[in-house]
């Protein structure tokens, strides 16, 4: 695609992301206008408040895919409602001259997906396969489907060996020979200039999550895209944490992170579990404050990105002073994506950013319960 194009198609992309996070604080502002007037948040005000904060996380997981480094965090038990609820929202919005028809396995293993990531990809997919085709199908099941002697366009492995298959076929246009060794890039489509994005964000959603994606198409004949979804393994359980320890008999959190406002509410939510805290804006901050505090700490909670003394090299020093040290980590991407694979440090735990109050809890409970150092 010509420079010109590409940049009229990332400039019509980064509006509609503004106009989306425009609404998002609109909402957001106006709750907190009428909590400061009346001097309280109602229980609706603050239900709305959070699933505008949840749309805008989704927002950014979506900018963050398209370099790899998306976060598939969540747990998606029920794959397959999801696919048949969007199924249904997308017979009304595809042509009426287009079949959608379904083949969904329930009896199928939870996903490493969020329910949002998993709606993005069927949606790319099956608008993608309805601007030629005439009849769409879907399929998800544990087994994939035997495929015909159409060429494999594009092929993007997994790294992980339990997957389940997420396939659309149509009877479409298929992919022309002309745009298959740039498929996956960025605005490289078959269907005209300024489209083509969504798949490039759909293949970075797969990376961030170590899923796989296999492309088989003949011109004239259709198309079969393949997406290899990653299994998750039942959470283990975890258990309650006690709420009658006192804040002295408590263990004691070392919370790292360059943010002043994320770490002032991770402080709080840490003592509203009732540990106790000693906060560091950044590594050498971290560094003395261990030294300091160097009985009293049980675990440091560190942020991996930030300025100066980053939280790999950050935690690598606390560990050489404290070797019994508890280390846990928060990011904003992905662990697999931090690069801590030739790493020996023991690594207790890792907290995905943004985090809300369960998944801290659960953390916590699982690496240092209250009771561990009484």
């Amino acid at each position: 695609m010509p420079a010109r194009e590409s940049l009229d198609a990332l400039a019509r992309f980064a509006g509609a992301v503004a106009h989306d996070f425009n609404n998002i604080f609109t909402g957001l502002l106006g709750q907190m206008s009428l909590a400061r007037m009346t001097g309280q948040f109602d229980p609706i005000g603050l239900e709305q408040m959070e699933q505008l904060t949840l749309r805008a996380i989704g927002l950014c997981r979506q900018l963050t895919t398209i370099s790899g480094r998306g976060n598939s965090n969540e747990t998606l038990y029920a794959a397959a409602s999801v696919i048949r609820s969007t199924l249904e929202t997308l017979r009304e919005q595809v042509p009426t001259t287009v079949e959608l028809h379904m083949e969904i396995a329930d009896d199928l293993p939870p996903v490493k997906l969020a329910g949002s990531e998993l709606q993005f990809l069927l949606e790319t997919l099956v608008r993608n396969a309805a601007v030629t085709a005439k009849r769409v199908e879907v399929r998800l099941s544990s087994t994939a489907m035997p495929v015909t002697d159409w060429p494999n366009c594009l092929h993007f492995a997994s790294s992980n060996p339990s997957l389940i298959f997420l396939e659309v076929r149509d009877n479409g246009a298929g992919v022309s020979e002309s745009i298959q060794p740039r498929l996956g890039e960025p605005f490289a489509s078959t269907h005209g200039p300024g489209r083509g994005l969504s798949l490039a964000l759909a293949l970075g959603l797969l990376r961030g999550c170590q899923g796989s994606l296999d492309m088989f198409s003949q011109g004239g004949e259709g198309t079969l895209v393949r997406v290899g979804l990653p299994t998750a393994s039942p959470p283990s359980s975890a258990p309650a944490s006690s709420s009658g320890s006192s804040p002295a008999d408590s263990p004691t959190i070392l919370l790292v992170d360059d943010e002043s406002s994320v770490r002032e509410i991770a402080a709080r939510l840490l003592k509203s579990l009732n540990y106790q805290v000693i906060e560091a804006a950044d590594g050498p901050e971290a560094i003395a404050q261990l030294t300091e505090h160097f009985d009293e700490i049980d675990l440091a909670l560190v942020d991996m990105t930030m300025p100066g003394m980053d939280g790999l090299a950050t935690v690598e020093r606390l560990h050489q002073l404290k070797p019994s040290l508890l280390l846990t980590l928060m990011s904003g991407y992905p662990e697999h994506g931090l690069g801590l694979d030739g790493s020996n440090l023991p690594i207790h735990g890792f907290l995905p950013k943004p985090f809300r109050l369960p998944a801290l809890r659960e953390l916590l409970n699982r690496v240092l319960p209250l009771d561990a150092t009484t």
